[in-house]
């Protein structure tokens, strides 16, 4: 079986993502530097069932963190929205410039 873990969690300093693998008879992710030889990371992975509890206890914190600062927290969101909004103008720009150039040079 594989499959993409939809995201990124930091563990230790690295980054868990990419295929699933079966080890043992549990599903597992490698980590993504060694996986694409961008850190010096050894081969070493976590259980998805382990990645699934980092991933809910971050959940229960942020919710708790909302839930106890709204107004901190809907201030932090809105930031990061217009961060993100601003990636994906670049990125459209981008790939408009590139759809240009192709198209003049066809």
């Amino acid at each position: 079986m594989q499959d993409t873990f939809t995201g990124a969690t930091a563990v230790s300093g690295c980054i868990f993502r990419g295929q699933r693998q079966r080890l043992l008879k549990k599903n597992s992710f490698i980590c993504g530097g060694y996986q694409k030889r961008t850190t010096d990371c050894t081969c070493h992975h976590i259980r998805e069932q382990v990645l699934d509890q980092i991933v809910l206890e971050n959940l229960k914190a942020a919710t708790a963190f909302a839930r106890d600062n709204p107004e901190e927290f809907y201030a932090m969101a809105a930031k990061n929205g217009e961060v993100e909004a601003r990636r994906l103008c670049i990125n459209a720009e981008r790939e408009e410039r590139a759809d240009h150039c192709k198209n003049k040079t066809a």
